[in-house]
């Protein structure tokens, strides 16, 4: 928290730029729409999960860490998301019964979320697998792929903007696991 503090990487809010008319996509475990973070705000999405619940509960609370990192209002711990004015399309994928994501193709998610209106895409999920850390794998690909289809099909309109967490593995180098590793995304 202290680094954090120093080099204050949330101040766009203090400008004006709080994400106002932007639907944002995160992918994760869930959400708990009544946290207190998200009083007042936009929350809509789907359970692409084996889930006796819904997008909006959250078994794990990693789902509801990432959502407040996007737009939470500081409520609670202080610290304001870096879209704190945005909408939310949340994208859960995580089996409850096992903790493990279940998931269509990422180009159903990445597609899906972008008809739903969400133009960036936030995930911080990937593979924990040890062989794929640093790497260029397949998941990678699917990535660039979509990436390069919004650019190149999507030019004069809504692009979409795709990003992921480098990994929970972290921090010694090449913990940076899969798709993370995809050259069109901000990571």
């Amino acid at each position: 928290n202290s680094m954090l503090s120093s080099i204050n990487p949330l101040s766009l809010n203090d400008y004006g730029y709080a994400g106002s008319g932007i639907n944002v996509a995160v992918v994760d475990t869930g959400i708990d729409a009544n946290h207190q973070e998200f009083d007042g705000k936009t929350i809509k999405g789907v359970d692409f999960g084996i889930s006796p619940t819904s997008y909006d509960k959250d078994e794990n609370g990693h789902g509801t860490h990432v959502a407040c990192t996007v737009l939470g209002d500081g409520a609670q711990g202080g610290y304001s998301g870096v879209a704190t004015s945005a909408e939310l399309y949340f994208q859960a994928m995580e089996n409850d019964n096992t903790g493990n994501f279940q998931s269509p193709s990422l180009n159903y998610l990445l597609n899906s979320a972008y008809s739903a209106g969400a133009y960036t895409h936030t995930n911080s999920w990937g593979s924990s697998l040890e062989s794929d850390q640093g790497k260029y794998t397949s998941e990678s690909e699917d990535v660039d792929d979509r990436s390069n289809y919004y650019d190149r099909y999507y030019n004069g309109r809504n692009g979409l903007t795709i990003l992921f967490a480098a990994g929970n593995d972290g921090p010694d180098s090449g913990t940076v696991g899969a798709p993370s590793t995809a050259k069109n995304t901000i990571t």
